[in-house]
């Protein structure tokens, strides 16, 4: 398992998320095994896959159980010398992909307009709402920014994943935020820390999670938005309104950190949607 994570970060890299959610699945794939099957392994996942509907798992998680199992016996046959991989002939459960739910650029300006004034909290909470709109980083990557990552002159993030490195440009909104917020906001919420944390807390600390999970539903009360929003709404809503305004999805993919260019495929399924559904609304013969 430990050579199998190794392998996932540094040769797929993969995030530390990713990669517990494959040893995760692969151990309670171990845990049901009280003996391997006399006709071979694939009739020991088989088995576990009746087992996982049994227990009424989604289509969806049973799709991720096999993933992450077909991965596992990948390894084991590319580094681990496995002759073949027993999951390659079990069908894969379709599932119906949601699409993500995003924000119009509408309720976007009003949610980054809502943190008013010139205090330390209000500065930091401006920065931190523009940054993730304008670079559509993962909320993870955001509270784990270094002030280095950030280079106001030329309005780049540059930000590294394993091997990998990503440099996204952000806007100048996006910049005046950032350079009130370092320049006079966060000198006062070091409070004497020598912490290099670009978002600090209130009391000095690295920000976490959830108080930025908590200072976004403050946030979307302000500025009367009624649907359910998440940090990740406001990247999904960063590659929908890009694709949207005419960047090409590989720019998109680049900027985002997929390695899949598939992943950019259910945004320009939301733009489709939005532009028949404005069809269907306007044109005077969609639906004689």
């Amino acid at each position: 398992m430990e050579r199998f994570a190794a392998f996932l970060q540094t040769k797929k890299q993969l995030s530390s998320a990713t990669v517990n959610s494959y040893i995760r699945d692969v151990m309670l794939f171990s845990d049901f095994l009280e003996k391997p099957a006399a006709e071979g392994v694939e009739k020991d996942v088989e088995a576990f896959i009746r087992h996982l509907k049994s227990e009424g798992r989604s289509a969806s998680t049973i799709a991720r159980f096999l993933s992450s199992l077909h991965a596992y016996f990948r390894y084991l046959t590319q580094r681990e010398g496995l002759l073949e991989d027993p999951t390659k002939n079990i069908p894969r459960p379709e599932t119906e992909r949601r699409l993500p739910m995003i924000l119009t650029q509408e309720e976007v300006t009003r949610l980054l307009s809502a943190p008013t004034g010139d205090s330390p909290k209000a500065m930091r909470d401006r920065a931190m709402l523009e940054l993730l709109y304008a670079t559509g980083l993962r909320v993870s990557e955001l509270i784990s920014l270094h002030v280095d990552n950030v280079n106001l002159r030329r309005r780049m993030l540059s930000l590294r994943t394993g091997s990998r490195r990503r440099t996204i440009p952000f806007g100048r909104p996006c910049a005046i935020a950032l350079s009130d917020y370092i320049k006079q906001a966060r000198p006062f919420l070091l409070r004497g820390s020598g912490t290099a944390a670009l978002f600090l807390s209130c009391n000095g600390a690295e920000m976490s999670r959830q108080g930025f999970w908590k200072l976004m539903k403050h946030y979307k009360k302000i500025a009367g938005i009624d649907k359910e929003i998440t940090p990740h709404m406001l990247r999904h809503s960063f590659a929908a309104h890009l694709l949207e305004n005419g960047a090409s999805a590989a720019a998109i993919q680049e900027m985002m950190g997929f390695t899949d260019p598939s992943s950019t495929a259910i945004y320009t399924k939301i733009i489709e949607n939005k532009i028949m559904d404005i069809y269907d609304k306007a044109h005077p013969r969609a639906n004689l």
